[in-house]
């Protein structure tokens, strides 16, 4: 049954590559990717599923599950589906913390039919166990590997939204360095030795604390999780301030109950508001320590502000450097939350713009300014 079912598997792999195997990547490290994938289409179509022992099978399913995976977000990295100006920005961040990237990690992006479905998936990015599988059973060596995004498909071109993909990356980083896994590991072991106004901190940021059963059943894995979102959104707040706290407001209603998942969004936005006016906490001070320490880089506002005079002129903004990239969305927020009305009286326009007509408007700018410096960048690397 089970190499039936592996059969079944590698038969519907063969109709997936059958149209993604003619992609057209923009960059050389995907279309690496894509050729690595290729070689080992041709070694799995050689697999004789069922004459294999059950650790065979096991390896083959992950390596099926992998190739799947890979195209999936491929397939949505292409030129003609990737949201472009959006991951270029992530890539610029990116850098920031993996200096010598060099293609190293590439980042991929897949839609999904969901308005509030903006996610990381760890499985191409972190799990070594795939690559080893890879190499010892073919010796197939993927050096680039893929930083898998999700987010809605609807919301693709949206440069409102799409801060919160900033947010996404910080998982990876997380993950990647293992930064928020030793403060979870250092409170579960030391909590109950705190000073009191510490635990009257954390209590706050983690309400489940004031429950004993949540306490002795649920603590490392509560921590964790909340430990890595408050993380991820203080990652996301060094480069667009603090535009996604004004969509998370809006997309949770302000909600103010924390889940096994995530701390409520009211202690997400206070945690951001207090790195952003540099105030201490124990949570916050173990968040930026345990970065220094881990990766030797910190927590650190890496944006700069822009002047909208340009906007305010229909004109997409000349961008001198990544800190003036990253800002393009806190000034989008700051038009969008200003309303179109002062814009339309400043345009000479008889009648205010409809919130649709100004939409389109903010996302033309960003967007085209974001290419313009894209552009600008690739022309001075040609000219060196």
């Amino acid at each position: 049954m089970e190499c039936q079912l592996l059969d079944l598997n590698f038969s519907q792999l063969i109709k997936a590559w059958s149209k993604s195997k003619h992609n057209v990547y923009s960059d050389k490290a995907k279309q690496d990717y894509h050729n690595n994938l290729k070689i080992l289409f041709d070694n799995l179509k050689n697999e004789n599923f069922c004459a294999l022992d059950d650790d065979g099978r096991l390896k083959c399913n992950l390596i099926l599950d992998f190739f799947f995976r890979s195209i999936e977000f491929l397939d949505n990295s292409t030129h003609n589906l990737i949201p472009f100006e959006i991951v270029e920005c992530l890539k610029i961040a990116l850098k920031d913390w993996i200096p010598d990237n060099d293609n190293k990690f590439i980042i991929v992006t897949s839609y999904v039919n969901n308005m509030l479905g903006f996610s990381f998936d760890p499985t191409l990015a972190t799990n070594k166990d795939i690559y080893n599988c890879l190499k010892n059973r073919y010796n197939i060596e993927f050096t680039n590997k893929l930083i898998q995004i999700n987010l809605p498909k609807y919301l693709s071109r949206d440069y409102l939204a799409n801060v919160v993909l900033y947010h996404e990356l910080g998982h990876f980083l997380d993950l990647y360095y293992n930064i928020t896994a030793p403060i979870s590991e250092e409170l579960s072991a030391t909590y109950s030795k705190l000073d009191p106004s510490e635990i009257s901190v954390l209590k706050a940021y983690f309400p489940f604390l004031d429950d004993p059963v949540n306490l002795y059943q649920f603590f490392p894995m509560l921590i964790s999780n909340h430990l890595r979102e408050y993380f991820a959104d203080v990652f996301a707040s060094q480069y667009i301030n603090s535009c996604s706290c004004k969509y998370l407001d809006y997309i949770t209603n302000s909600d103010a109950n924390c889940s096994l998942s995530h701390p409520s969004t009211i202690n997400r936005n206070k945690l951001v508001e207090e790195f952003l006016i540099g105030k201490n906490n124990i949570l916050l001070n173990k968040i930026m320590e345990s970065t220094k320490i881990i990766t030797n880089l910190s927590l650190q506002k890496r944006f700069d502000p822009i002047d909208g005079n340009d906007f305010m002129n229909l004109i997409p903004i000349d961008i001198e450097n990544p800190e003036k990239l990253h800002s393009l969305f806190l000034l989008g927020w700051d038009f969008w939350l200003q309303g179109p009305k002062y814009f339309s009286s400043y345009n000479g326009m008889s009648e205010a713009l409809k919130p649709g007509q100004y939409y389109q408007i903010i996302n033309n700018l960003i967007e085209k300014s974001i290419g313009n410096y894209i552009i600008k960048v690739d022309w001075e690397k040609i000219k060196k």
